[in-house]
């Protein structure tokens, strides 16, 4: 989605992709407020997710477009920046607005609240684009433009291309193919040996193939573009960038009921501890911004994040699980957020450097799309690991098949009927260590090639 989106900004325009999410919002917000069944809100969610796509990309493209290289990173983090106090007061501001009684107000309370706080940007995208069509540099680019005199379906079918329609739909349903049964076939009873598990997985292969085939002979405008792709300033970014969410996903998909079952914090604590990869992000980048903009460096400061990374990685695995492990906790996720903050925005801005300003939107969609499907991996992987492994661990150390599931279907209602310091709650802490050993292990194995990829860019 993200690439389609850069491509679609490139045609049409920044400012008319940002009124379109826009739009969407609104239109999200209309469906879900007064939604009282799946279908409805299922609905909204789609909408929801492609207008948040469009907010994200086109700001990034924008902050690229207006600021220098030295400056880059700082920009790029400026959208980020409400992230301070967000996971703080969004507790109290769902208390306040009631979402038992008053669901449908939380909801449609973004319709207008978000085109609202989007007025600064539009009126200023609105001035710059008024100012620029009074110049000559664009009445001449006005004339070098045949495509506004072709005929619609011509201009439809150029842009259908131009995205690479069919090529994001076979890699979006060959990753689903794979990815889903990954995770759904695991629990008490295996289901590998299912037709509904083999096919997909089947399927999902095959079009992989076919999508290289496509990419590389078929497509006129690839969404691989494999001119680019050859450039290791390029296609190291984005495979490291694949593997630090894979990474992230993998790590922390269950941090939270690992905080809450095996090391017994509260749930104010546990909420306060999941947010703060994010916080100590957005806190420490205006820094990290300023201190690149005056040594530069950027991927010597990547190869240090991945560092960051490893270290706390290694304190996942040693305090994962008693109440002893709160501090060590704390330790991991800050230094994980001090890790993101070092790699994210300048990998993209070492790849933007790279490209040529006509093909920035495509490298940062590019870049983006790697990640997401970084994370979608990164989560159907440590939901494999969990599906697969937790009920065994569960039902060999409570000894007991009622229990086990209890534990594995509903742990925060088991952990009010089994306190801490129970032996069937310690049980399950063990269960817990034992398959949360997995993750951080193989995670620190993927930081280590992303720390060797980076490396051998330098």
């Amino acid at each position: 989605m993200q690439l389609i989106l850069a491509r679609l900004s490139d045609y049409f325009g920044r400012l008319e992709i940002f009124l379109t999410s826009t739009v969407l919002y609104i239109a999200r917000s209309i469906v879900e407020s007064p939604a009282y069944n799946i279908s409805a809100y299922g609905a909204g969610a789609v909408l929801y997710n492609v207008g948040f796509c469009c907010v994200n990309i086109v700001l990034l493209v924008v902050m690229s477009d207006f600021s220098s290289l030295k400056w880059r990173v700082l920009y790029q983090f400026a959208p980020t920046w409400g992230c301070v106090v967000i996971p703080w007061i969004s507790g109290d501001v769902v208390n306040s607005i009631g979402p038992i009684k008053h669901w449908s107000w939380g909801i449609g309370f973004w319709a207008f609240s978000f085109p609202l706080a989007s007025l600064p940007f539009i009126c200023c995208m609105v001035y710059m684009i008024y100012t620029t069509r009074k110049s000559d540099q664009w009445k001449l680019f006005n004339q070098e433009k045949p495509l506004n005199e072709a005929k619609l379906l011509t201009r439809v079918m150029r842009i259908f291309h131009q995205v690479d329609f069919i090529g994001t739909l076979i890699f979006s349903v060959a990753l689903g193919c794979v990815l889903v049964p990954l995770t759904l076939a695991g629990g008490y009873s295996s289901k590998w040996s299912h037709s509904d598990s083999i096919v997909p997985l089947v399927v999902g292969s095959v079009l992989f193939v076919f999508y290289i085939v496509w990419e590389s002979f078929m497509a006129s405008y690839p969404a691989l573009p494999f001119k680019l792709l050859k450039d290791r300033g390029i296609w190291i970014p984005i495979l490291a960038g694949f593997l630090m969410d894979l990474v992230y996903y993998f790590s922390c998909d269950y941090m939270y009921p690992v905080l809450m079952v095996a090391i017994n914090e509260s749930t104010k604590s546990a909420t306060n501890i999941a947010s703060l990869p994010l916080f100590v992000t957005t806190v420490a980048s205006p820094f990290f911004a300023v201190l690149l903009r005056w040594t530069g460096r950027l991927k010597w400061y990547a190869i240090g994040g991945f560092a960051i990374w490893m270290v706390s990685l290694g304190l996942f695995f040693r305090y994962r699980c008693g109440e002893g492990s709160h501090d060590g906790m704390v330790a991991a996720v800050v230094l994980l957020g001090l890790g993101r903050t070092f790699t994210q925005f300048p990998l993209l801005t070492t790849m933007q450097a790279r490209a040529p300003h006509t093909k920035m939107a495509t490298v940062t969609g590019l870049f983006h799309v790697w990640g997401s499907v970084g994370s979608v991996v990164g989560a159907s992987i440590s939901g494999a690991v969990w599906t697969q492994k937790m009920p065994k661990k569960l039902l060999k150390m409570l000894g007991s098949n009622g229990l086990a599931t209890a534990a594995y279907a509903s742990p925060y209602t088991f952990i009010i009927s089994y306190p801490w310091g129970t032996s069937e709650r310690l049980a399950v802490v063990l269960a817990y260590k034992n398959v949360q050993k997995d993750t951080p292990l193989k995670s620190k194995i993927d930081n280590d090639a992303e720390i060797e990829m980076t490396t051998s860019e330098v």
